[in-house]
């Protein structure tokens, strides 16, 4: 999967940022400016302590591949307990990876990986609770809310579902 790893322009709008960091200036685009120009505060956090380790191109893309074993090992963990979920791993495997907007986005610098993984995080955990007539903890819905919310505040959409579900 690494032969389609590749950064998107907007990823390098992140890697300035934290190459200012490095050098000295906060997480900035411009030394001097204090403005936030990245959209996705926890992604950031997670690459910033990965250029500490390694350059920051190779940690986006290690990232990237690592969330995206964590998520598929994540969905045949919530899978474990159906009928046939052979079956239905297969069946999203084959999904996930016969997209290649879904495969190519894994290692874009971009937070999808990101996302990916936290969404199947909050979606297949309640999902799992709910099938096993077992309530949903508020708490975690929340903590997963937020760190999606934390990752692109825009992603709140997804969200709405789960909170509406839970009253």
């Amino acid at each position: 999967m690494t032969y389609r790893a590749w950064v998107t322009d907007d990823a390098f709008i992140t890697f300035r940022h934290i190459l200012n960091v490095h050098a000295g200036n906060g997480p900035v685009f411009n030394p001097g400016f204090r403005v936030q120009g990245y959209t996705h505060p926890l992604w950031f956090l997670l690459l910033l302590a990965g250029s500490y380790v390694m350059p920051t191109y190779a940690a986006a893309v290690a990232c990237g591949l690592a969330l995206t074993v964590v998520a598929v090992a994540a969905l045949a963990w919530f899978l474990r307990a159906y009928p046939g979920r052979s079956v239905w791993l297969l069946a999203a495997f084959l999904a996930l990876f016969s997209s290649r907007t879904f495969v190519e986005y894994q290692t874009s610098g971009l937070e999808t990986s990101l996302t990916a993984l936290l969404v199947i995080l909050l979606f297949g955990w309640v999902a799992s609770r709910e099938l096993a007539d077992r309530p949903v903890p508020v708490v975690g819905v929340a903590w997963l809310c937020a760190m999606l919310v934390l990752n692109r505040p825009d992603y709140v959409i997804f969200c709405g579902p789960v909170a509406a579900g839970l009253t």
